[in-house]
């Protein structure tokens, strides 16, 4: 099989193993007719690798093996999620950056759930890492889990375990926000000058502001979001069991899910995505209807009579 550089020399540093070790794994391989993987080390080259080429090469070899060894990638389960919460972190705004990112969420999740870890926990993974990471990426990391998970079985468990921790995930946002603020308040301020102290005023602006957002209701919007992106009856099917749910668990839960449904099943996109639905419906019915046949036997008997 052909292979790039860039992919040999990435599959070679990720099969090779520590001296005093290798030797068995080499061996349990070989029995098992596959590769030794060095997950470690994977996710070390994910957390460490300086932005550009090198950290989406790392989180694609990531993504590659977790497609073929989901053992391996089970096996290092608490790694793996907080090399991926690290970089969902990460301030930088790089498209590619996050694509891959996202790759590599979309073919780990699926690793962890044959492996036999669950929907829900590795839904937690996610939902845990989401205060840390900026707010624009919330909603495509939850969507690159979504789509990961068996199909209509992961909103449910992202709605109960956002609305669960409503309070501390809003409580830790605005704590990792009013940190990085503060982060960059001290780099403007060794700057000096007149620049400095513009970028210093700035960035106070920006730290009230993203406090404001984490004593806000981030929570419920990017519930609210993520409902928005279903079809009406994959909505409907969510919320009814995130309802079962929230009544299983009781609480300050169960107003939240009643909150949450009741706003959606009002809202515009709701609406319009079950009009959209019905409308098909009624046309795929409409064409599943038998032509009328002029020459029925019935018309045909008519025929003769008049004749």
């Amino acid at each position: 099989e052909a292979r790039t550089p860039l992919a040999s020399a990435t599959a070679a540093a990720a099969t090779a193993t520590p001296g005093k070790q290798s030797s068995k794994k080499a061996a349990a391989a070989a029995a098992e007719g596959g590769g030794v993987w060095d997950v470690p080390l994977i996710v070390r080259a994910v957390q460490e690798a300086e932005a550009g080429p090198a950290r989406e090469a790392a989180l694609a070899l990531l993504a590659a093996v977790a497609a073929s060894d989901a053992k391996g990638v089970m096996d290092h389960v608490l790694e793996v999620s907080a090399a991926l919460a690290h970089r969902a972190a990460a301030a930088a705004d790089d498209p590619l950056a996050q694509r891959a990112l996202e790759a590599a969420l979309s073919a780990v999740v699926p690793a962890w759930i044959a492996g036999g870890y669950g929907v829900r926990a590795a839904a937690a993974k996610v939902v845990d890492a989401l205060p840390k990471a900026p707010s624009h990426r919330r909603a495509p990391l939850c969507a690159a889990l979504l789509r990961a998970c068996p199909a209509g079985e992961g909103l449910p468990h992202v709605l109960l375990l956002l609305l669960g921790q409503i309070k501390a995930l809003e409580d830790a946002a605005a704590a990792a926000a009013a940190k990085a603020a503060k982060k960059a308040a001290k780099a403007a301020m060794e700057l000096g000058g007149r620049v400095g102290a513009a970028l210093a005023e700035q960035a106070e602006e920006e730290e009230d502001a993203v406090a404001a957002e984490g004593a806000g209701r981030w929570v419920m919007d990017l519930s609210a979001l993520l409902l928005a992106h279903e079809t009406a009856s994959g909505a409907v099917d969510a919320l009814v069991e995130t309802m079962k749910g929230a009544v299983s668990e009781g609480g300050r839960l169960v107003w939240l899910s009643a909150e949450v449904t009741a706003k959606h099943l009002s809202s515009r996109a709701f609406l319009t995505a079950a009009r959209r639905e019905t409308a098909a419906a009624a046309a795929e019915g409409a064409c599943a209807l038998p032509a009328a046949d002029a020459s029925s036997p019935d018309e045909e008997r008519l025929n003769e009579s008049m004749a």
